[in-house]
């Protein structure tokens, strides 16, 4: 009697445990993490078609387009391509150990087949450098990758450049020791339906979490294209509110986290309603912090389609959150809080490339920017002069920049009038060297502006500013902050900057690295 007890305790208690994790799925402040995209921009950079070696170019690189940007203060982020789409989607930007064992030296008329990855052997990773240049522009990143990931896609067949490496994976799952124990070590990791099940849980764990831990909390955001291999061919199911039937999306979500438990997340698991009353968007995913927001008819002629405008129309009717009084859903609360994000190519045929607008420059401004006033987010697939000629330069079209030129001007007078703006989402502040003079400028009408076209008046310091370093005007427009770091040792400053206006101030959290040699 005595030992039936603890045990019943014991058991008592591990579903009482239980039952508390559970409930923390969803999380209760599930789009928190997407807080910072509402009321923005970013640019989808989408080259493709980089296999066999093409991602090891030096001239695969985003320099040349972020100067082409630069003028633009308002875009606040860039969507970057981790994998490619469609059928392509086993090729990735970055190296990786594993994907490049696929290759086996394959030629094929004396031209390599089957090398999905940058290799090891250049020495460097191409995907980090882009990253980091996007981030030393002031930018956030959001990562796209096709959840289609090294699987075949349905229905077609694999590229003639890159025709085993799905079956190569497969295989490598299906004997290695590590991915077989690790596919046993949970029931759902398979389901004796779909065939897909075990190789979508075993790239969340070898391929996804490797890289999400590589770049950290370089990431701000990941989207994942394709979620329907989650639910139509791996056994998920989209609109449950039940976390033992969406643990395909979990584990996609808890690999990225593995990195910054702070990135936010969203799948694309299709559009929503079609009637133009109903929510464009479908349901959110226990683990969804923005909504994915594909637009309808396949992004084709994209401005043209009535239910496109009612997607943006919808979630400025709900400040910026996707699922916020959705009368229409079952009793949903917890998913008030997930941003309303749209996804659309700015052309009329391809998210990287195209001729012509999807929405004619007359309305684009208005079209697009009431949605980030309105606090909805926005990725524009940019088209691109050499989306698979990266000796082009990989550099928007011309009327693609006139485009977001229109939007510039709008939203620097109409977004946030009255008190000075910041530029972009960052204001970097370069790392500083014991003992050595340090000097950085910030420029008004670059790095900050007034929409009503007043002057700065003061460029001020908060909360722990280094001792040592000064702000001044040293030209009309023209603020330095110059000083000598004296530290002893390493240290880590984060301070508010603060610009005013006479109408009033705003502020900037900034960080800064003093190194010590």
């Amino acid at each position: 009697m005595d030992f039936k007890i603890p045990l019943l305790l014991f058991f008592l208690f591990s579903l009482i445990t239980t039952a508390k994790v559970d409930a923390q799925v969803p999380h209760p402040d599930l789009g928190d993490r997407a807080d910072w995209m509402r009321g923005t921009y970013g640019l989808n950079w989408k080259p493709g078609k980089g296999a066999n070696g093409k991602y090891e170019s030096k001239n695969y690189t985003i320099d040349h387009f972020l100067d082409q940007i630069s003028h633009l203060k308002t875009v606040d982020y860039i969507q970057l391509h981790l994998n490619e789409s469609s059928i392509f989607s086993p090729v990735h930007a970055a190296p990786h150990d594993l994907l490049e064992s696929f290759w086996e030296k394959d030629k094929r008329g004396g031209k390599r087949i089957n090398l999905v990855v940058p290799r090891k052997s250049i020495g460097r990773d191409p995907f980090l450098d882009i990253i980091k240049a996007v981030k030393a522009a002031g930018l956030k990143v959001q990562v796209y990758v096709n959840s289609s990931n090294l699987l075949r896609r349905t229905g077609k067949a694999s590229p003639d450049n890159i025709p085993d490496v799905t079956n190569r994976w497969m295989n490598w799952c299906d004997t290695d020791t590590n991915a077989q124990t690790f596919i046993k070590s949970k029931s759902y990791h398979t389901d004796g339906i779909n065939i897909n099940r075990p190789y979508m849980f075993c790239y969340a764990e070898f391929i996804l979490k490797e890289y999400a831990v590589r770049y950290g909390d370089l990431i701000d955001a990941w989207c994942f294209d394709s979620g329907r291999y989650m639910w139509q061919y791996g056994g998920d199911n989209r609109d449950s509110e039940d976390v033992n039937e969406q643990r395909i999306y979990q584990a996609f979500a808890d690999a990225c986290h593995a990195g910054n438990p702070n990135a936010a997340i969203s799948f694309q698991n299709s559009p929503g309603s079609k009637n133009l009353v109903d929510n464009p968007f479908t349901p959110a995913t226990l683990f969804c912090d923005y909504m994915f927001g594909h637009p309808f008819n396949g992004g084709k002629k994209v401005g043209s389609n009535a239910r496109n405008k009612f997607i943006i129309d919808w979630t400025v009717a709900r400040n910026g959150y996707a699922h916020l009084d959705d009368h229409h859903k079952s009793n949903r609360t917890w998913d008030d809080k997930v941003v309303g994000h749209y996804d659309p190519p700015m052309s009329t045929t391809r998210w990287n490339t195209g001729s012509t607008p999807g929405v004619d420059n007359a309305i684009f401004a208005t079209y697009y920017g009431d949605m980030m006033i309105g606090n909805g987010a926005v990725s524009f697939g940019i088209p691109l002069t050499g989306r698979y000629n990266f000796e082009n330069k990989l550099l928007c079209r011309e009327w693609g920049i006139q485009q977001l030129e229109l939007l510039e001007d709008y939203l620097s007078v109409n977004q946030f009038p009255g008190a000075p703006n910041w530029a972009r989402q960052h204001t970097i502040l370069p790392d500083a060297t014991s003992g050595i003079p340090y000097t950085y400028t910030l420029v008004e009408g670059t790095d900050f502006w007034d929409p009503e076209g007043d002057a700065i008046t003061a460029l001020l310091a908060t909360d722990n500013f280094p001792v040592w370093l000064a702000i001044s005007e040293t030209k009309p427009g023209i603020w330095t902050l110059s000083g000598i770091p004296n530290e002893k040792i390493d240290t880590d400053y984060e301070f508010n900057l603060v610009v005013r206006d006479t109408s009033g101030r705003n502020n900037r959290l900034v960080s800064m690295n003093v190194d010590v040699r």
